[in-house]
């Protein structure tokens, strides 16, 4: 298994296994290791974390899961989905040439447009309200609902 491919904690679940360090590993590495090792212990063939009052903790392969999971959790929480309909009104984020004249009280948003047709993969057609249509589809991430 290449050393991409390995979980965090490979080098420390091989120290308490057999006592033996990666090839690789030079002197200061196998100090951290043994050092981390100290945390853990092996129970039948899953890799514990030890508390600090000797009560097992979880497996070091369920950490890693229950991370992902509650990163995942918490990105779904916070991410809201925004779905135009055809015939709404948006705004278009302004964008300022790299070197162009920038103020800070210049507008973010600019606006109003209709949107013409919705495209999958959150891409929107959009039209100015005299029926002028814009050169390219927008991306969601670039647009807002416009309230009026």
């Amino acid at each position: 298994m290449m050393a991409e491919e390995r979980p965090w904690y490979h080098e420390i679940e091989l120290y308490c296994r057999d006592g033996t360090f990666p090839e690789e590993a030079e002197a200061e590495d196998r100090r951290a290791i043994r050092r981390a090792a100290l945390r853990y212990i092996i129970v039948g063939e899953v890799l514990y974390r030890r508390a600090l009052n000797g009560v097992l903790l979880k497996s070091a392969a369920d950490h890693v899961l229950s991370y992902q999971n509650r990163l995942s959790r918490s990105f779904q929480k916070k991410g809201i989905e925004h779905k135009f309909q055809e015939g709404g009104m948006v705004l278009k984020q302004v964008f300022i040439k790299p070197g162009g004249p920038r103020s800070k009280l210049q507008a973010n948003w600019e606006g109003p447009y209709v949107v013409k047709e919705v495209y999958p993969g959150n891409a929107y057609r959009l039209i100015i309200a005299d029926g002028e249509e814009l050169s390219h589809p927008w991306n969601r991430l670039y647009l807002k609902r416009f309230y009026h």
